[in-house]
């Protein structure tokens, strides 16, 4: 599996989860927890927002949001 395969596992992985921790998702992917943080920086660099716990019990989680363009205005839900 490719960079590029495992940075969209990553995504999906915390689309499809409520909340997941770096370590489960290093391992699912075979990688460092350094290279999941990569993923993690990439992703919010590609304009995703992640909820970031930190210390014993932290995790990510995706945030989803709702945009809808409303008579030009764009709507954040």
């Amino acid at each position: 599996m490719g960079s590029l395969d495992r940075f969209l596992k990553f995504i999906d992985i915390l689309d499809n989860r409520n909340k997941c921790t770096v370590r489960e998702i290093a391992q699912e992917l075979e990688v460092s927890i350094r290279t999941v943080q990569r993923y993690k920086l990439l992703a919010l660099d590609h304009g995703y927002i992640i909820d970031i716990k930190l210390g014993r019990y932290g995790y990510y989680q995706l945030i989803k949001m709702l945009f809808i363009i409303n008579q030009n205005k764009l709507l954040f839900f």
